[in-house]
């Protein structure tokens, strides 16, 4: 590391005891409360402040501030264009595994679904605790309103923490593609409250 890296290693590491808290909570805000991602991306943006410190660097806080907070934003409508570009595919059909006499999936299938569905609860139980109710009441055939009343939220309130988890779901199972689907969308995406 140059005398030059170093200077700028200590110029971005008192930037970030700065910034981190506020580009945080703008993160957060802009995910609709997604903690992962939202800690995710200010490490980005600091990854990219580290890229550009020839840019960054040696410009007085106000500036430095604001490259940091207009490289956030890029950031947050990045996330949001790649769960646009996302491809629906129909949901698995677990319920094939739990009724006896009828036809269900060869055992190939039915072990990846088991593996499937293993996998979806480990992210489930890494989500916020709202988050992990609405889904386990949700796995549980209660409706919107019922989980709403239950937990005291609004039905869109229900609805935004679905819809968030089933984009951490496909994130992290669907390798950018969309392999988790609303399987009653009628009822979950109902409009008024």
């Amino acid at each position: 590391m140059t005398g030059d890296d170093e200077l700028a290693l200590r110029e971005l590491s008192g930037l970030f005891r700065a910034a981190a808290a506020g580009l945080f909570a703008t993160a957060l805000a802009g995910l609709g409360g997604d903690r992962d991602t939202a800690e995710d991306l200010v490490q980005e943006v600091f990854q990219a402040a580290w890229l550009a410190r020839d840019k960054v660097c040696g410009r007085d806080l106000g500036s430095q501030r604001a490259w940091l907070y207009t490289t956030l934003k890029h950031k947050i409508i990045d996330v949001f264009r790649r769960g646009q570009r996302e491809t629906v595919m129909a949901p698995l059909e677990l319920e094939l595994l739990k009724r006896p006499g009828q036809q269900g999936p060869g055992p190939t299938r039915a072990v990846l679904s088991s593996a499937m569905l293993d996998l979806s609860w480990a992210v489930i139980r890494q989500m916020p605790a709202v988050r992990q109710h609405v889904f386990w009441l949700r796995a549980h055939e209660w409706k919107t309103a019922e989980i709403a009343e239950h937990l005291r939220i609004t039905q869109s309130t229900v609805r935004d923490h679905y819809r968030i988890g089933l984009q951490q779901l496909n994130q992290h199972l669907g390798c950018g593609r969309e392999i988790v689907a609303d399987l009653e969308a009628d009822e979950f995406g109902e409009g008024a409250e």
